[in-house]
């Protein structure tokens, strides 16, 4: 008799869920969907945003007390809708009101991508959103103006300009840093070319 009951408590034992989810598992696996790796933020920065907000996600967790229902669609969120959806079927007004507020603060999450520029009409020299590249940009339209230079090798200088502007504006910030440079380069240089054709 006294087998048989440690057998049954042994099977109890097995069937019990080790994986159900609690605050701080939750917590770290929505920091880690809201706050995605992105091309535009430093590792460290978006590391940072990334365990403020899972520490503030886990304190609204045990303080509003989120139902093991609510803890268990939270984990599977890979979105804020999707957070958000969850919040409003598990929670109820006030914590769900608390936790859109959370997610709104914006120390806790990434910044906005920067805007990426349209395309250039054909014919045109694209525009880049750093400062020092334009003024290289503006260097080449005045060098394609030459005369001297045939109409192929203007053309060839367009599409080359074209074809590094639309990176330039994708660059994380430390690329972008070196894009400067090589930018102010390039314009000094175009920039005698240019007067030499005049």
């Amino acid at each position: 008799m006294r087998i048989v009951w440690w057998v049954v408590v042994l099977a109890s034992i097995g069937c019990k869920r080790d994986d159900a989810p609690t605050c701080p598992t939750v917590a770290r696996t929505l920091a880690t969907s809201l706050v995605p790796e992105r091309d535009d933020v430093p590792p460290a920065t978006a590391a940072e945003i990334r365990t403020n907000l899972a520490g503030a996600l886990e304190a609204r967790c045990r303080q509003d007390r989120w139902s093991s229902s609510a803890l268990e669609c939270l984990r599977g969120a890979q979105s804020q809708p999707d957070v958000e959806r969850c919040a409003m079927d598990h929670l109820s007004a006030e914590p769900f009101g608390k936790l859109v507020r959370l997610l709104a603060i914006d120390d806790l999450r990434l910044p906005a991508p920067p805007p990426r520029l349209p395309p250039p009409p054909k014919g045109d020299f694209a525009p880049s959103d750093i400062p020092e590249c334009q003024e290289y940009r503006a260097a080449i339209i005045e060098l394609s103006a030459c005369d001297a230079i045939p109409v192929g090798a203007r053309n060839q200088m367009r599409d080359a300009w074209n074809q590094v502007a639309s990176q330039w504006n994708d660059l994380a910030p430390e690329a972008r840093a070196a894009a400067v440079q090589g930018c102010k380069a390039a314009a000094d240089a175009t920039k005698q070319a240019a007067a030499a054709c005049k």
